[in-house]
């Protein structure tokens, strides 16, 4: 499972752990604050200049995650933010109907997004990258087609006009 790393906003004590964690209210061992663990892509508050500094070693978090009273549990949201390999994919793989190769990189990108938001909870855009890759695949199967009609009505037309 991909690890998720964060500090506490305290006393800057990292930790590392699942991204099960984000929105959850923890204490840290350190300094004993209590604070909510961030999601990707939102910035954490900064712990202040006099508080105490921990110790710079990270803290590993179990993998499953505890079971918690109910009121420590923070129904915050996670930020979503939307995959740009998958709009990437989406948008090549279109745009392989007017420039051919575009299809390449639209499977490979398409390919890369499924993977990475399959591993990160917080990222969307699944479909855009499964659409991506069927449109790119498509695209693919097309250019084939068109590849081999031309050399099949080529050879045919030589062999009518030239012997």
């Amino acid at each position: 499972m991909a690890q998720y790393k964060f500090s506490c906003p305290a006393c800057g004590q990292h930790f590392a752990g699942d991204f099960g964690y984000c929105g959850l209210q923890m204490t840290c061992p350190a300094c004993q604050n209590q604070f909510i663990v961030p999601s990707p892509g939102t910035s954490a508050p900064v712990a202040s200049a006099t508080a105490p500094r921990a110790q710079r070693t990270t803290v590993a978090l179990p993998a499953k995650l505890p079971l918690r009273p109910p009121q420590q549990a923070v129904a915050a949201p996670i930020a979503a933010k939307t995959s740009g390999l998958a709009v990437a994919s989406l948008v090549c793989s279109i745009g392989s109907f007017v420039i051919i190769p575009l299809f390449i990189p639209g499977i490979i990108c398409g390919h890369v997004a499924m993977k990475r938001i399959a591993q990160n909870p917080a990222l969307r855009g699944r479909g855009m990258a499964k659409a991506g890759l069927i449109i790119g695949y498509v695209a693919l199967v097309l250019s084939v087609l068109v590849v081999v009609a031309i050399l099949v009505f080529g050879l045919s037309y030589a062999r009518l006009h030239h012997g």
